[in-house]
């Protein structure tokens, strides 16, 4: 791959240099305690790429030293006043002096490194760091799965994305005694957001994280600093999933209630038509009786009705004197 062409591609895909040089106030605590534990010490910056941390060791009164293999990233450390070399990171640090280094930085260098020569790189940083000096190490994070299955392949020369543990393991290896992991460049308001989405599963967690690991066996205060960040900082992909996990959990116990309250409904319908079809039966009892005492009614006036013709007639056959009076008697004896 041409020079020119990885320069192009860091151009448009690394970022502007400010954003770069801000992300990395991150690790300010740390050139901090440097500053105090191994004044006046060497920091070696491997892959040191347009020279953004090289600045910023600058800034803080150190003496910053760039390795690339590019030579448009060099010549870019140069035109800035910055003291950077054309050469292999490992090939350098093999010219080095034991114990002559008070930082060895790498930052988005070690997932192009194969594992060998990675075992090789993280043995020649302990060799050449002073007692007390310190190694960072960030790169993309797999625990992000949008960057493990997509971003990261977005460079080809990436080779494969570093486990935390496996960072760790490395260090380990090498002879240093105390590491951490810090997690880098999180979206909260990604994370933040609600409900939960899988938007947020997937790319909330922090996409870099980097190692920090000290030639040391003193408990130095940055530690507690360092701790923290590992606590408190960044997103790690099991805090994003159990938040996940818990949404889904609510949102399961919300549909449960949902579902009670729908069956309670039903039952309550089930209920109502029941004592529907009670009252209907009530109510057809109810008129089949109204229509039974018309229906007597109807036949007790027919009778009467009846009952006064005959009267009538023998009242016209008997003569109107007699004929009222035997009226009057019939009447008594019908009880009308």
């Amino acid at each position: 791959m041409s020079q020119d062409f990885y320069w192009e591609f860091e151009q448009i895909y690394r970022g502007p240099e400010f954003l770069i040089k801000g992300r990395l106030q991150a690790y300010q605590p740390v050139l901090d305690h440097l500053r105090e534990a191994l004044p006046d010490c060497v920091a070696v910056d491997v892959g040191c790429g347009r020279g953004e941390w090289l600045t910023l060791l600058s800034e803080n009164g150190f003496r910053g030293i760039g390795v690339d293999t590019n030579e448009s990233m060099v010549q870019r450390c140069h035109a800035q006043g910055l003291e950077a070399h054309l050469a292999d990171a490992l090939a350098y640090l093999q010219s080095c002096s034991s114990d002559s280094l008070g930082m060895v930085t790498g930052f988005h260098i070690v997932e192009h490194i194969p594992g060998d020569k990675l075992q090789a790189l993280f043995a020649e940083v302990y060799r050449v760091l002073r007692p007390g000096g310190v190694v960072i190490f960030e790169t993309p994070n797999p625990e992000n799965l949008l960057v493990s299955t997509a971003s990261f392949y977005l460079d080809p020369t990436h080779l494969h994305p570093l486990p935390r543990q496996l960072l760790q393991f490395y260090a380990q290896w090498a002879g240093f005694s105390q590491s951490f992991i810090l997690r880098l460049q999180e979206q909260r308001e990604l994370y933040e957001q609600a409900p939960e989405t899988l938007k947020s599963v997937l790319g909330a967690v922090s996409p870099d994280h980097a190692l920090v690991a000290f030639k040391s066996d003193q408990h130095w205060p940055v530690y507690e600093t360092l701790v923290q960040h590992e606590h408190d900082g960044g997103l790690s992909q099991q805090v994003v999933l159990e938040r996940f996990d818990a949404g889904l959990q609510r949102e399961r116990m919300q549909l449960a209630q949902l579902q009670q309250q729908v069956a309670d409904l039903h039952d309550s319908v089930a209920s109502l038509t029941a004592e529907t079809a009670h009252l209907q039966g009530r109510l057809t009892e109810v008129e089949a009786r109204q229509h039974s005492a018309r229906d007597v009614q109807e036949a007790r006036r027919a009778h009467d009705l009846q009952q006064d013709e005959r009267l009538s007639n023998i009242e016209q056959a008997l003569g109107k004197t007699f004929g009222t009076r035997v009226r009057r008697k019939l009447k008594a004896l019908l009880g009308r």
